[in-house]
């Protein structure tokens, strides 16, 4: 349901599950998504489903000129995370986007029924330091990555051993988060990404949520406030704003060259930290 409503098209991929979430695309035509379900907590799977469908949204969207191109292929990462967390954080995580859908969410989750919007919309806003990278808030998932991006550094310019890696990460995590692993499936071992070789993709996610408040900037700018369009249920209407400006473009330009075409200016932190200070202010209640 919630692919469906953000605009994935599932004549042009599907769904199935995984341990972990994922997105692949094949071609233009064929973007699969993966999602992973706990029991006792479908916030997890409804947020991931949000979150890759946003990456799916871009896959299938990039402008069929330019399939089997190189132009197809989107390499710039936080460019890429910058769509699924927009999705997912920008637009998920605000109560307007939920308005239009709540009562169909109650029909196929009917514990929803039972807890009423301003709850809810506190309950997936709870700001609060946790140990999983893709459990956390979209505001202390930020020293999630900067943590991952210092141990990083460890690695390739002070060559830390490996096996001093576990502990230089449960400290990290105390400096940055206050809290400390008891083990390391709740540490440095909780991500597929350095197994696999993707030294260096960490930063790609917040560098996408920095590129994400310049483009609500600039979107709000053009469209309005996104609060009214997702109240009214509108969000086809930013979808393919993104599409648009985004999406159809594949690898035709830069991240940066992005950047100056959709929002005027350079790469800045300060929409984002605008973002997170208005949100937050309103939902527990002190001034921005």
């Amino acid at each position: 349901m919630l692919l469906d409503y953000i605009g994935f098209d599932t004549d042009a991929g599907a769904t199935a599950e995984s341990e972990h979430p994922f997105t692949t695309d094949l071609c233009i035509g064929d973007v699969r998504v993966t999602n992973h379900y706990k029991e006792d907590d479908p916030l997890s799977a409804m947020f991931s489903a949000i979150h890759e469908g946003g990456h799916a949204i871009f896959g299938q969207s990039i402008d069929p000129a330019y399939e089997g191109t190189a132009l197809e292929q989107v390499n710039m990462m936080g460019l890429h995370e910058s769509q699924s967390r927009f999705f997912e954080n920008i637009l998920g995580r605000r109560i307007s986007f939920w308005e239009p859908i709540y009562g169909k969410l109650g029909e196929l989750l009917p514990q929803f029924r039972q807890i009423p919007p301003e709850t809810f919309d506190r309950a997936i806003n709870d700001v609060h330091p946790s140990l999983i990278r893709t459990e956390a808030d979209e505001v202390t998932y930020c020293l999630h990555i900067i943590l991952r991006y210092e141990i990083e550094k460890a690695i390739f310019r002070d060559n830390v051993p490996v096996d001093d890696l576990p502990q230089l990460w449960n400290d990290k995590m105390e400096e940055l988060l206050g809290i400390r692993p008891e083990n390391d499936a709740e540490g440095i071992l909780q991500d597929m990404h350095w197994s696999d070789g993707s030294f260096g993709y960490f930063p790609s996610y917040l560098l996408g949520s920095m590129y994400d408040g310049m483009f609500l900037e600039a979107l709000e700018k053009e469209k309005g406030s996104v609060d009214t369009i997702l109240r009214e249920g509108r969000i086809h209407e930013i979808t393919a704003w993104l599409n648009e400006n985004i999406h159809r473009h594949g690898s035709r330009y830069t991240s940066a060259e992005v950047l100056e075409r959709v929002c005027g200016q350079a790469l800045s932190a300060q929409p984002l930290l605008h973002y997170f200070n208005e949100k937050y202010a309103r939902l527990y209640g002190f001034e921005a």
